[in-house]
């Protein structure tokens, strides 16, 4: 086993070098930013906090004082709006690396740059071991910018759609395997994938099957009695690795679970928060997911793996309707329109992408072309005017967010010894609140005068912070006998 890595890395060390580079910058940005961001790492680095002592038991809050609705996912108990999994792996993290913004972003820093790895292989497998096409694609990986900042936790659905992307890129990879030697071990793995795939989201883990699908409709020798008794193994490995989950929830949290489960099928029909857009929503993302430009040699390459010869015609075919079943899916059925819902099948355009350049430019006729089209194409994806602003002094919002941190990280200072309510903070910083400080409830908002009256008789000390911007104490709060005004100003945010 070791001998094969060794002869692998001393046959392809550019796609190492690539993934230590893209390793190095994952880990820079996941230890970049040493506070939450709102949406939604926070919500999942709470409820992953808690997971460490309940893995079975998810929760936002951990010891809820005032009533809670559990349809509103932000503010409720039992947490049941995301699949499991990327909490685990974040809870996991933090069990051995400690509690901190780097230690739950760790999985995510791994998950992104082995991606780089399986872009690779699949470009490899796709091309008949074409280099060049593999580590332009890889290239392409390692420095995509939009996933880079997921895994920082800046991008929205964060660790959650990177863990999704993984997965799915793993299945991908199992059956860009299986298509080579088709042995029920590969088909053992396309099942675990994507099964943990649906555990990490929901069912677009399922897109692999989709193109085996599609190759069984086409081919003969994928409807072979050999063939399907591999798909429905592979099949029965997924069901066996999400359902339990599934059937877990419905028994131990019904309400929240059956609630969680209308609500994930709302996204189809209704835009659902305010997340609409028209058809060609997922088009105008085209320039972030791919780099500038770069996106318009996706469909010429799609066609030239499709009539290519030379390329593996099955791969490109199951690749290409995952790839074009997923756009038009979340394009014109899916309602709710989100930034990274489309993302996950990125790494093949990435590889189209490849497959086009290298069509276009006669690297055999001037080799010295190559180098410099690396370096072009990594820039394009990098987008570094992102990083010169995000990290500039002017970036007034990442500086509160900065100086907000430290305040909650330092919240023993400002509060008396037995206080565990906290009030009066931004919107949903509550969740940052009791994310370092677990012994504390925290609500961004008041209790009503019923509540805190019920408060009253329970003789329960609150602190809150004093007035900012909006956040204005109501005289019924100011007027409780057991309130304690943490005396620090933390910055409001639009």
């Amino acid at each position: 086993m070791i001998s094969s890595i060794r002869n692998y890395i001393r046959n392809h060390p550019w796609i190492f070098l690539l993934f230590i580079i893209g390793s190095v910058i994952r880990l820079f940005m996941a230890a970049a930013d040493p506070f939450l961001h709102p949406w939604d790492e926070r919500f999942h680095a709470l409820v992953a906090r808690n997971m460490m002592e309940h893995p079975f038991q998810p929760m936002l809050l951990l010891n809820p004082v005032l009533p809670y609705d559990y349809t509103h996912w932000w503010s409720n108990y039992i947490w049941v709006h995301k699949q499991p999994l990327f909490m685990w792996q974040m809870a996991m993290s933090m069990k051995v690396f400690g509690i901190s913004e780097f230690g739950f972003r760790l999985p995510s820093v791994l998950m992104g740059s082995l991606m780089t790895l399986l872009t690779y292989r699949i470009a490899w497998l796709l091309s008949n071991q074409h280099q060049r096409i593999s580590i332009l694609a890889a290239v392409m990986m390692t420095f995509s910018c939009f996933q880079i900042r997921s895994i920082a936790g800046i991008q929205t659905t964060d660790h959650n759609d990177i863990a999704h992307q993984f997965y799915i890129l793993c299945s991908l990879w199992a059956f860009a395997e299986y298509l080579r030697k088709p042995t029920i071990k590969w088909a053992f793995w396309i099942g675990c994938f994507a099964g943990a795939a649906i555990l990490n989201k929901w069912l677009t883990g399922l897109v692999v099957f989709l193109g085996w699908t599609f190759l069984a409709g086409l081919f003969k020798e994928f409807r072979t009695k050999k063939s399907l008794l591999h798909y429905s193994w592979a099949l029965l490995i997924c069901v066996l690795v999400f359902l339990p989950w599934q059937i877990y929830i419905h028994t131990a949290f019904p309400k929240e679970a059956a609630h969680e489960l209308a609500y994930n099928t709302q996204h189809l029909s209704k835009a659902l928060e305010g997340h609409s857009g028209p058809w060609y929503y997922y088009l105008n993302l085209f320039d972030p997911y791919f780099g500038y430009f770069l996106y318009w040699l996706i469909l010429p390459g799609m066609l030239f793996t499709l009539k290519d010869k030379y390329l593996n015609t099955k791969l490109s075919r199951a690749l290409t309707i995952n790839f074009l079943f997923t756009f038009f899916f979340f394009s014109f059925i899916v309602q709710t329109k989100m930034e990274s819902f489309f993302f996950f099948v990125a790494p093949i355009g990435f590889i189209y992408i490849a497959v086009t350049i290298d069509k276009i430019i006669h690297f055999e006729r001037f080799k010295y072309l190559f180098p410099l089209t690396v370096i072009v194409v990594a820039l394009m994806v990098a987008n570094i005017q992102f990083y010169t602003d995000y990290f500039s002094k002017e970036n007034t919002e990442r500086n509160k967010r900065i100086a907000n941190a430290r305040i909650y990280k330092d919240l023993s200072k400002y509060i008396d010894p037995d206080t565990r309510v906290v009030i009066n903070m931004n919107s949903h910083d509550d969740k940052n609140v009791m994310f370092y400080n677990p012994s504390i409830t925290a609500y961004h908002w008041w209790p009503s005068e019923a509540e805190l009256q019920q408060l009253l008789s329970q003789k329960i000390k609150i602190a809150a912070f004093r007035d900012h911007d909006q956040y204005v104490l109501p005289d019924y709060v100011r007027n409780y006998p057991y309130l304690q005004i943490i005396e620090v100003n933390i910055y409001s945010f639009e």
